[in-house]
């Protein structure tokens, strides 16, 4: 039995020691680093999609703000999964609380996730359980921006009106202006007309 345990301690001394196994080590932390910055470079440079809505029934607007703002939440709880799977041992995930803990990721989850203190908590309830050296999540920059019609067109009284208004826009033949003051491409005008109605 002994000479059986020296063989498999030699063997382990062997292949812990080897320096394939060594430069594992070393680059494994290096490079969870670089794939957060990298993915980070990427969010930052993704553009920010400006677009307008006309709604003659009043009633959607505030549904398209709310649709918005709910995949937002979905693709920054996603991101976070992803970064607490890389950078957590496997056998440490299932210590970080639920609801920041990675799981499936489907409404009640996220109201939850909200409901226990958002980004702030999850940072905090995940910390003890990273690796060592990972850098700070960081929430993904929004895919929309809806920009008041009234800023856009503020001459629109009506929805053919508005078209015509908007098509400039749209053709990128002029830029709209945002509250930071930059210029940018409008990527889209909803037009909802005052018959226009979601039920069956």
């Amino acid at each position: 039995m002994k000479q059986v345990f020296l063989i498999a301690w030699r063997e382990y001394k062997q292949y812990v020691l080897s320096r394939g196994f060594l430069i594992f080590l070393v680059m494994f932390p290096v490079s969870l680093v670089a794939f957060s910055a990298a993915m980070g470079l990427v969010e930052r440079n993704k553009p920010i999609r400006a677009f307008v809505v006309y709604d003659e029934t009043g009633v959607y607007s505030d549904d398209i703000d709310r649709e918005i703002e709910r995949r937002y939440l979905f693709s920054a709880i996603s991101g976070w999964d992803a970064y607490v799977t890389a950078g957590t041992p496997v056998e440490a995930l299932d210590e970080i609380p639920a609801p920041f803990r990675p799981d499936t990721l489907d409404d009640a989850r996220a109201r939850a996730f909200e409901s226990a203190g958002g980004f702030a908590a999850a940072r905090d309830a995940a910390a003890p359980y990273l690796r060592d050296g990972m850098p700070s999540y960081t929430l993904p920059r929004p895919s929309f921006e809806r920009l008041e019609i009234a800023n856009v067109a503020p001459g629109a009284t009506s929805l053919e009106n508005a078209e015509e208004i908007l098509r400039p826009f749209l053709l990128d033949e002029r830029r709209v202006g945002r509250a930071d003051g930059t210029a940018a491409p409008l990527f889209a005008a909803v037009l909802i007309p005052a018959d226009f109605s979601a039920a069956p």
